[in-house]
């Protein structure tokens, strides 16, 4: 398993219009055989199940190699 930092803005379902941007975000427990796009579905998934006041997500993107 791989840990990653990540940049992403996310809306809520309060504020649909608003994004609000985050930043060296660490997103673990991410499947070593994904990859590219795979690993970015992947985590954008894992931040919509675990926090589910976001609504949607974009710009989501991995600041560099695993950070564990």
């Amino acid at each position: 398993m791989t840990t990653y930092a990540v940049d992403f803005s996310h809306n809520t379902v309060e504020a649909p219009e608003t994004f609000t941007h985050v930043t060296q975000h660490t997103v673990s427990g991410i499947p070593d055989y994904l990859l590219g796009e795979a690993a970015i579905a992947h985590i954008q998934a894992r931040l919509l199940q675990d926090n589910p006041s976001f609504r949607r997500i974009r710009n989501l993107t991995i600041r560099g190699d695993d950070v564990a």
